[in-house]
């Protein structure tokens, strides 16, 4: 396993803690954390967009991008296109 898949491991295993803190949070039923679970439910909507782009940049990396070398036209719409994909 290299080490890019190890780092989205630990963000998943990240990932999964906020989403148990919510879900904690809502069994409560206490109203008076609302906020603190929304800002966590919110936080683990960044970091879930941050793991599906890594995802989608190791996946163009392992399944076309090793397989050839690319001009420098298209180094440039790979970055536009990652940045499109990141937002």
């Amino acid at each position: 396993m290299d080490d890019q898949c190890k780092e989205m491991i630990n963000h998943i295993g990240r990932l999964q803690g906020q989403l148990e803190s919510v879900k904690k949070e809502l069994m409560r039923g206490d109203s008076a954390e609302c906020g603190k679970a929304s800002r966590t439910l919110l936080s683990s909507l960044r970091s879930f967009e941050g793991l599906r782009t890594s995802f989608i940049t190791m996946f163009l990396d392992e399944r076309f991008l090793a397989k050839r070398t690319l001009s420098a036209g298209e180094k440039i719409e790979l970055k536009d296109l990652l940045a499109l994909i990141k937002g």
